[in-house]
């Protein structure tokens, strides 16, 4: 990081005082920050001969023995928000085995130093209290370690205790540009360590092209407190409400295909529509989208995302990864009618004109589809009641409760 991050921030100062530079800054950065976490984790990442095959046979000596984990612990990265993405569903996980089960626990912050940490434990320890206590930049001894993120893998496959396993949430090797991160990031699914993975459609992917032949996959559900459809029957026709999942620094959520195939929605419909944006800060103005959408940001709160998701006829959400993101479940639960992008390994859930509208990833496809939900409201109707269907059925704690059970990490349901 050191030099090369300086220099980024030192050369993105003196962009600023300059007029219409904005646009290139973030890029700029991106690029600098991407080399040098290349040359850190080149550097850095160096496993010995040999871990693989240590972590398998630890792994089929506890699986044959039965027994529930004496202790876990899961290693995951700092993080800036632990309501979002896949670090909620690890808390929920780790929460409900400490809880439940009484398994000795510890969320282990691997990258970070116990005093870099202590405001995110008291967000952790407040969101789930019981991790109380269980946030450590140091793990148990022994037990069972358990990855979360690529980078922390490498961590667990140095392990020595009962069994090393991978939470895996989508196929992080897509999140780089092919070369030395993408191939270690890749070379992660060869450590030896038993996969816990988040959808079935990811499991499989993983399985074919790696050849990984053991391991479990889970089907996440919705919390129906919250995600819920309005109770007072579908929304007025106009105007309708377009809520987009736009992340501009995440390039698998296709956010220059969506912005312009929604940029073509608001110049075909004008003020019928009203296009909201959330996901992450960003000013519209600087892409040219000031008069398209409105953007919330990253909402604090999961009621917000709710409530924004109930206020709206249609969620457009894109993913070219092989995880579907949670969004576009929480926006069916909410009423909400999707669009999202063809994508074989998210084919085990999303069927076209059955739970979603489906679409090839080109702009005038994406375009298409959203028109059609504008100015069909039968189809939109018809879509938006069955898609809720679809949905699993089954609560987190019983989610939680079956993978474990098959993954090995306990011994029987309580």
């Amino acid at each position: 990081m050191g030099l090369r991050l300086e220099l980024a921030r030192w050369i993105n100062r003196k962009l600023s005082a300059i007029p219409g530079t904005s646009l290139i800054q973030g890029p700029l950065q991106r690029r600098i920050e991407l080399s040098s976490e290349e040359a850190s984790s080149v550097r850095l990442l160096r496993p010995a001969v040999g871990l693989a095959e240590t972590s398998r046979r630890l792994n089929r000596q506890f699986l044959a023995a039965g027994k529930q984990a004496s202790a876990l612990n899961w290693f995951i990265p700092n993080h800036e928000n632990s309501l979002y993405a896949g670090v909620y569903t690890i808390l929920r996980f780790a929460s409900r085995l400490a809880s439940f089960y009484s398994i000795p626990t510890r969320i282990v912050i691997y990258d970070q130093t116990e005093r870099e940490i202590s405001r995110l434990r008291e967000r952790i320890e407040f969101l789930f209290p019981a991790l109380r206590g269980a946030v450590s930049c140091t793990a148990l001894d022994g037990g069972v370690s358990i990855a979360s993120f690529w980078k922390s893998a490498y961590v667990v496959a140095e392990r020595r205790g009962e069994a090393n396993y991978y939470f895996i949430q989508d196929y992080e090797p897509a999140f780089y540009q092919a070369g030395s991160l993408y191939g270690l990031v890749e070379n992660s699914y060869r450590l030896g360590l038993m996969p816990i993975v988040n959808t079935p459609g990811l499991w499989d992917y993983i399985h074919r092209i790696h050849n990984v032949s053991d391991g479990v996959s889970f089907i996440p559900t919705i919390d129906r407190a919250l995600f819920r459809p309005a109770t007072d029957g579908p929304p007025v026709k106009d105007p309708i409400q377009i809520v987009f999942y736009g992340r501009p620094s995440q390039h698998r959520n296709g956010f220059d295909m969506g912005t312009q195939a929604l940029t073509e929605v608001k110049q075909a419909f004008g003020s019928r529509v009203n296009i909201v944006s959330a996901g992450a800060d960003w000013n519209p103005r600087e892409f040219g989208l000031q008069d398209v959408l409105e953007n919330r940001g990253r909402l604090s709160s999961l009621s917000e995302v709710a409530d924004l998701y109930r206020g709206s006829h249609i969620g457009l959400c894109l993913m070219f990864t092989k995880h579907p993101s949670y969004q576009p479940f929480e926006m069916i639960a909410s009423g909400c009618v999707v669009v999202t992008n063809e994508n074989e390994a998210t084919s085990w859930f999303f069927r076209n004109e059955e739970n979603c509208l489906l679409s090839p990833p080109t702009v005038p496809e994406l375009s298409s589809a959203l028109t059609r939900l504008i100015s069909d409201y039968d189809l939109w109707g018809r879509i938006r009641s069955s898609a809720v269907n679809s949905l699993s059925k089954q609560s987190w704690d019983e989610v939680i409760d079956e993978t474990c059970l098959k993954a090995g990490l306990i011994s029987k349901l309580s």
